[in-house]
Order: C-alpha cells, then structure tokens, then sequence
C-alpha cells in the first residue's frame, strides 16, 4: 500500500477531527460538572450522550444523506 500524499492529508484531518471531538466531551462533561452542580457520572453521561450524538450526525447522516442525491 502506498500512501500519497492525499491519504497522509485524511489520515491527519481524521486524527484532528477526533481530537477535536474528544476534548469537546471531556470540557462537555467538565461544564456539565461545575455549572450544573449534578454528579460526576451524570455530568459525564450528559456530555458523551451530546458528543456521540454529534458524532453520528457528521460521520454518517450528512455523507447518508448527500449519498442518497
């Protein structure tokens, strides 16, 4: 398998993509933790609920959707 230069530029934009989404959750939860003022597991369940929800939403409803025109 060679790898192009193309597959390098996914290869990073899928790891920063991912970074992105993980550092969301955990300041998610954070917040959720703080301002809320409700448990640790709840905040945490409340901002990966959020999180998983938007993962779903871009990684297969959008490419679903502009596949199906």
């Amino acid at each position: 398998m060679i790898l192009t230069f193309d597959k390098i530029k996914n290869i990073l934009r899928k790891i920063f993509f991912y970074f992105i989404l993980w550092t969301g959750m955990v300041l998610t939860s954070m917040f959720f933790d703080k301002f809320t003022k409700i448990s640790d597991e709840d905040g945490y369940l409340a901002g990966l609920i959020i999180w998983l929800f938007l993962i779903f939403i871009i990684e297969f409803l959008i490419p679903f959707i502009k596949s199906r025109n």
